[in-house]
């Protein structure tokens, strides 16, 4: 972002993030012989399918949600099923509406896919960062100060993103409002955050 311009929004600006863990256990044997098995790895690639799919065709886009497992971690051989499938991944959402929607799905369909198969699925949730969101007011003072300093231009308006910031628990309690402070002098090539337009000539 260019040096001195100030990006924000009122109302959401940041997502809520959740830690997402979850056991699938079935039962372990040799590689050869799938039958005498309860294979959890498939049923858990079945989750993460399912758990996209949610996300895409049953979470609102005008309220949305991004749902990423990040790791699975199973076995120890290449001749030998696991017993358990380990799974880690985050939920961001721009709303607690929507938090606790996602937050249900993913508990409804780790159990119920895994016994589906005759598995058992483990869900655990951590709770992190809430939304972060501006109050209006103050908003507007931090528009007006950037302007007053910076000139026409100087405050851009973003979209929220899915990122997640503590400084959201501060919001919570008392009003007030985060923003982006540019820093790259110009001529350095830099990221344009999406939908900011910056009107200088050397972005």
């Amino acid at each position: 972002m260019p040096m001195g311009h100030v990006v924000s929004r009122a109302g959401t600006l940041m997502a809520s993030t959740d830690t997402l863990r979850a056991t699938i256990t079935g039962r372990g044997g040799h590689a050869a012989m799938p039958h005498d098995c309860l294979d959890p790895l498939p049923i858990a690639c079945e989750i993460v399918t399912a758990l996209q799919t949610y996300v895409a065709r049953q979470v609102a886009v005008t309220d949305p949600a991004v749902l990423s497992i990040t790791k699975l971690n199973a076995g120890s051989a290449h001749n030998v099923i696991p017993s358990t499938v380990e799974m880690l991944g985050t939920m961001r959402t721009l709303s607690e509406r929507t938090r606790e929607q996602v937050r249900a799905a993913f508990i409804r369909m780790v159990e119920g896919i895994a016994a589906a198969h005759g598995a058992v699925g483990t869900p655990t949730i951590e709770e992190g960062y809430p939304v972060t969101v501006n109050d209006e007011r103050a908003t507007d003072l931090m528009k007006a100060c950037a302007t007053a300093i910076g000139g026409e231009g100087a405050y851009q308006v973003m979209p929220p993103m899915m990122g997640a910031e503590d400084f959201s628990y501060v919001l919570q309690k008392l009003p007030g409002a985060m923003a982006f402070i540019g820093a790259a002098p110009k001529g350095v090539i830099r990221v344009r955050i999406p939908a900011a337009q910056y009107e200088d000539d050397d972005r």
